[in-house]
């Protein structure tokens, strides 16, 4: 089943203890300019599915990340919201792995779950009922030696 999100408008969520950010919908506008973005692409060319994921989760962040509370600069500072900054916080390993597990990894299920709309595993017709029992016996061996044509 399809699972769809009717929120249409900006939720929160949270990140790591004391760390939230407020995010658009994710919808296939944001999915196909992160994709097509400078970074996605260069990690697509260099083949490594961590650096995709990651350059994709950065991409992704920049185009939905509107506030964020609990972040700020070294002196404990609250900083604005800017691409370098959401480049730096999911940097860190634990807003990553929120974002990814919160955000992005939902979307991409749904994008894993229309591949599942094909009926294969085993061809196009794994679904289909059996109709015929399985073979009992195996066929015979054909002859090793050719025979002559009969005119």
């Amino acid at each position: 089943m399809l699972r769809l999100d009717l929120a249409l408008g900006p939720r929160w969520i949270t990140l790591i203890p004391g760390v939230d950010v407020q995010v658009a919908p994710m919808s296939s506008a944001v999915w196909m300019a992160a994709t097509s973005g400078d970074t996605v692409q260069a990690a697509t060319e260099s083949r490594s599915a961590s650096d995709w994921t990651f350059a994709l989760a950065i991409e992704v962040g920049q185009r939905v990340i509107l506030d964020w509370r609990g972040v700020g600069d070294l002196e404990g500072e609250e900083i604005l919201v800017s691409p370098g900054g959401i480049a730096a916080l999911l940097h860190e390993r634990g807003p990553f792995d929120a974002f990814y597990e919160q955000y992005l990894g939902p979307w991409m299920l749904v994008t894993d779950e229309k591949k599942g709309f094909a009926p294969a595993p085993g061809g196009n017709l794994a679904g289909a009922q059996t109709i015929v029992p399985d073979a009992t016996g195996s066929a015979p061996v054909a002859r090793a030696a050719s025979t002559p044509r009969t005119p």
